[in-house]
């Protein structure tokens, strides 16, 4: 396998602490797994890779599985244990791929690898309970994209006092391209927002104090936990700039679940009016909400015409501020789990609150081909779908 030559450099430092600031999508869990799998075959070390969400995890203990193929080709490798979390490798080392909580992932011993520690919710914890880990003369390496400035990951690679055994690596997304990583950043610069593109592709702490929803609020949030309950709806529409997102929430008693979040781009009106009504009848829906602003109107009108359940709400600048300011009191008060996505939580965090010369009060985010934090504002209808319509500022200004 061909490495670029950042990853080698990686590879390359066997220090024991490690940390690397990177772009996105530049394939450093690739070469960590393929590092994790030489550890446990070739050095019979343990190995745990933690994740920020289980399907991340999964997506970890797959990387690894093809690695582990690759050595099969010139080693007789059996396994004796063979999950989603734990790969054991017989009379070598083992390999566990667990999501990150401060509770469950005590007791180890061996390497360590925090995966995108910047989307881990309660980091500090996290690496109290890990740190111990390694005390026998093991490894530990930290890898991730930033994600602003109030979290661990931010405090270990800027404070070279404190933390000052850890080596830095960092690599930027023009880094990556000019060591060998093929990638047009053109593209990606047409298609993100100035903030956007120097948080996830120049590894720049940004300044979170415009934001409306502060990251660690949002993290907060995060979580694979799920209670099956009554399920609500929230669209929104977007058809050639925007995207249309769908985003169905489960609500067991006073809590909210993330069930299922599905993104439509580039798809004519009628063909997302189909896979909406097929996610509404195989859901079971109990209410929803969907914008019709603009374009989604005519999309709004034939799926409430099919499903009276279905309110069209059109937004102005009073309904948006009770959308924003029901949504952040329901994650204030910790009753959602929406799951570890960098581009939902993404999307939450890049809603800011601006005041007009005329004192008008105004929430929003920058627009780009992307979409329009279209993530956010389908989550807010599907929680306004959830409440009690009667007496919202929604329904004293008028739904259509």
């Amino acid at each position: 396998m061909k490495f670029y030559d950042y990853q080698k450099k990686a590879l390359l430092d066997q220090s024991r602490l490690r940390i690397f600031l990177k772009s996105r999508q530049i394939g450093f869990s690739f070469v960590f797994c393929y590092e994790a799998v030489k550890k446990a075959i070739q050095f019979r070390r343990n190995v745990l890779l933690a994740s920020a969400s289980l399907r991340q995890s999964n997506e970890l203990n797959y990387k690894c599985r093809r690695w582990i193929e690759v050595y099969k080709a010139f080693l007789p490798i059996k396994l004796d244990a063979d999950s989603r979390s734990e790969i054991g490798i017989s009379g070598r080392g083992r390999i566990l791929t667990l999501p990150s909580n401060p509770k469950t992932i005590r007791g180890f011993n061996g390497d360590v690898y925090l995966d995108e520690f910047a989307l881990h919710k309660d980091q500090k914890e996290i690496y109290r309970a890990l740190f111990p880990s390694i005390t026998r003369g093991y490894n530990l390496t930290i890898v991730s994209t930033p994600l602003g400035k109030s979290d661990t990951f931010y405090e270990i690679w800027s404070d070279s006092t404190k933390f000052r055994d850890f080596s830095r690596h960092s690599v930027n997304i023009y880094q990556a391209r000019e060591q060998g990583f093929n990638i047009d950043i053109d593209f990606i610069t047409n298609n993100t927002d100035e903030e956007t593109f120097q948080q996830e592709y120049l590894c720049q702490f940004v300044d979170e104090s415009a934001s409306f929803f502060p990251y660690d609020l949002i993290k907060s949030c995060t979580g694979d936990d799920y209670a099956e309950g009554e399920n609500y709806i929230g669209i929104d529409v977007g058809r050639k700039r925007d995207l249309t997102v769908v985003f169905i929430l489960s609500k067991s008693g006073d809590h909210y679940y993330q069930k299922n979040l599905t993104v439509i781009k580039g798809k004519r009106f009628g063909d997302q009016k189909s896979i909406i009504s097929e996610l509404i009848r195989s859901h079971s829906i109990t209410r929803g909400a969907i914008d019709s602003t603009g374009i989604g109107l005519q999309l709004a009108e034939d799926l409430h015409d099919e499903f009276y359940f279905i309110e069209p709400v059109h937004f102005n600048n009073q309904i948006k501020e009770y959308l924003v300011t029901l949504t952040k009191k329901v994650l204030e008060t910790g009753q959602i789990t929406i799951q570890s996505d960098r581009d939902l939580i993404n999307d939450i965090h890049n809603i800011k609150k601006t005041v007009t010369k005329a004192g008008n009060i105004i929430f929003d985010s920058e627009r780009t081909d992307q979409g329009h934090s279209d993530r956010f504002w389908a989550l807010a209808l599907a929680i306004y779908a959830s409440q009690n319509l009667k007496n919202t500022v929604i329904d004293q200004v008028g739904i259509y």
